[in-house]
């Protein structure tokens, strides 16, 4: 089975305010040893201010301004080519860690905020590393604790491309149809409601 396992990287948590800054991503087949594709692309906003970056993002990524504006595309690039290498390479699932809950609506988020929206994206199942495979009850669920579990060391953190592997890595050590069958479960979202009288 053909598999995209995809990282992002971006300059804050809301995909309404904040922008990507790195995408990167692996197309492999389940369990061949070479991927097909092996992609990071840095992504710069078509406007970059001061202050874009900030020094704790920095910190995290290792992404700077000056690294953004000599190294990056703009996302309509990049987003293209990632679209042509699904459609290309025949992908059949997304992977990413958290993906559900960061990496799609993001993408989603950015994409229509562009005018980009592409339905042969948005028809495409994900599969979640951090949510549809069963780990030890007390696991720490951060990519990072998750692969060093599994005897994974990735080098490089943070960055896109190198956590997009660490992610397929982890996957690989599974049963791959007991994962797409977990992901097939509908999300149950249980809220709690203040029931205090208003009196």
């Amino acid at each position: 089975m053909r598999l995209c396992a995809l990282d992002l990287e971006t300059n804050g948590l809301d995909p309404k305010l904040c922008e990507i800054t790195e995408l990167g991503y692996v197309i492999k087949d389940f369990g061949a040893p070479k991927p097909l594709v092996l992609k990071s692309i840095p992504i710069q906003p078509e406007e970059m201010l001061d202050g874009f970056i900030t020094e704790e993002i920095t910190q995290i990524t290792g992404i700077t301004q000056e690294w953004l504006a000599e190294a990056g595309c703009l996302f309509r690039d990049a987003w293209y080519q990632l679209i042509d290498d699904l459609v290309k390479f025949n992908v059949e699932y997304i992977v990413a860690h958290n993906g559900q809950n960061f990496d799609r609506p993001f993408l989603l988020e950015i994409a229509s905020q562009y005018g980009v929206s592409d339905p042969r994206f948005e028809a495409l199942p994900w599969l979640d590393t951090q949510h549809d495979i069963v780990y030890p009850k007390h696991q720490p669920r951060n990519l990072i604790n998750v692969a060093a579990s599994h005897g994974i060391l990735n080098p490089f953190p943070h960055a896109a491309v190198f956590d997009a592997f660490t992610t397929y890595k982890v996957l690989e050590r599974y049963d791959l149809h007991a994962i797409i069958a977990r992901s097939k479960i509908p999300w149950v979202v249980v809220r709690a409601m203040d029931i205090t009288p208003p009196f």
